[in-house]
């Protein structure tokens, strides 16, 4: 017998710039989705190769709705590899690595994405 799934984890994607993309270097808005089901969005955060957490702004969020994020960083050339997480109201925040489950529905781990970044 399967584990009837009632809750959804806490989640955020990062949706632009696209994996692999090219940007030039200098500030860059990275644009994403957050959702929580119930406990709805409380924090998201942006890191950038690996650096610290910066809070995003949360542009809309709602019960049961997903959360429009943004986040404006100073890109340096090279290649960089962009990481976003949420938080819930609840206190739980995505897992930095996939936690095992059955089917592999409740998959959450932290979202990351590389971008290389020119010279203007």
């Amino acid at each position: 017998p399967g584990r009837r799934i009632d809750r959804l984890s806490v989640h955020a994607l990062i949706t632009a710039p696209a994996e692999g993309e090219r940007l030039p270097a200098g500030p860059t808005v990275i644009r994403g989705a957050a959702w929580a089901g119930e406990a709805q969005v409380a924090r998201v955060e942006v890191s950038v190769d690996g650096g610290g957490w910066e809070v995003a702004e949360i542009e809309r969020r709602g019960l049961y709705a997903r959360a429009l994020w943004r986040h404006e960083v100073d890109l340096a050339a090279g290649l960089r590899r962009i990481a976003v997480r949420a938080t819930d109201r609840r206190g739980a925040t995505q897992p930095e690595r996939p936690v095992p489950n059955a089917g592999g529905y409740c998959a959450n781990a932290v979202h990351r994405v590389a971008v290389a970044v020119e010279e203007r």
